[in-house]
């Protein structure tokens, strides 16, 4: 699959407690990656996070682009296209309301894709995405943790989707008129597709909050920041934001544990 690194693509900067939100310097043609903004850091207050789910399209359709530190040329960069111009027009609003209290100076904004995979392979998410990101959850998330320990953030926003994916009858999970909550379905299809079930070990598979994607990721970013006292909230994935209006909230600690019964049981 092809990947895509994480990028600082925008600057916060507080005055007199107001946020404004602005391009990072020459962005059509230079891209700051975790490198420079380490390398950097010094000259900016710590980061605020973003960590979406995987890369998917228009994250590809890069030209003319260069590394700011290595000046290698980058061929792909995260929320591009309509995500990213949707976190430059709600991020201010989104943390205003959330009443985030920061104090003033310059916050870079750092996105994050959990897997750095196209796990969508570049068609319609509902038919792979899901299920490949599930598949290389086990082998992969261990980099973001990773990651996500090399930086010490102001804020962490996991805005990562649920996960939507297509029933036997080609019917969207998440919005399915058979009573069953998308949930359900979630649980449905790691049981018969995946071969992943409910445990009370202490496995690979661990959710918090929530059984989809967006729990998954959410347990290893609690994970590497408990005790930290870093600010983690959660929202919906920007590429939602055209039609819904986000909202940062806070999440309950409820874990859910999955397995495969049947490789656990030979």
């Amino acid at each position: 699959m092809k990947t895509c690194k994480d990028e600082v693509i925008a600057v916060l900067e507080v005055r007199n407690g107001i946020i404004s939100i602005r391009r990072t310097k020459e962005y059509d043609t230079r891209f700051v990656g975790i490198d420079t903004l380490l390398k950097y850091k010094s000259n900016y207050n710590n980061p605020v996070v973003m960590v979406t789910e995987s890369p998917h399209v228009e994250e590809f359709r890069v030209s003319g682009v260069t590394d700011f530190t290595s000046k290698e040329s980058i061929k792909s960069r995260p929320v591009n296209g309509v995500s990213g111009q949707n976190i430059m027009n709600h991020m201010v609003q989104l943390l205003n309301e959330s009443q985030m209290s920061l104090s003033d100076g310059n916050y870079p904004l750092l996105v994050i894709n959990a897997l750095q995979e196209q796990c969508s392979q570049g068609v319609d998410p509902k038919h792979h995405r899901t299920k490949n990101f599930i598949k290389l959850w086990r082998i992969k998330k261990h980099l973001l943790a990773e990651r996500l320990n090399a930086i010490c953030p102001a804020l962490v926003i996991c805005s990562c989707t649920t996960g939507d994916f297509y029933l036997d009858d080609n019917q969207s999970a998440y919005n399915s008129c058979d009573g069953i909550s998308f949930h359900q379905h979630f649980m449905n299809m790691m049981n018969n597709e995946l071969d992943l079930f409910e445990t009370k070990n202490d496995k690979v598979y661990s959710f918090l909050d929530s059984v989809d994607l967006s729990g998954l990721v959410l347990h290893v970013i609690h994970n590497v920041y408990i005790g930290s006292g870093i600010p983690i909230l959660k929202t919906t994935h920007p590429a939602a934001w055209t039609y819904n209006n986000p909202t940062l909230k806070k999440y309950n600690d409820t874990e859910y544990k999955y397995e495969n019964i049947t490789i656990c049981s030979r």
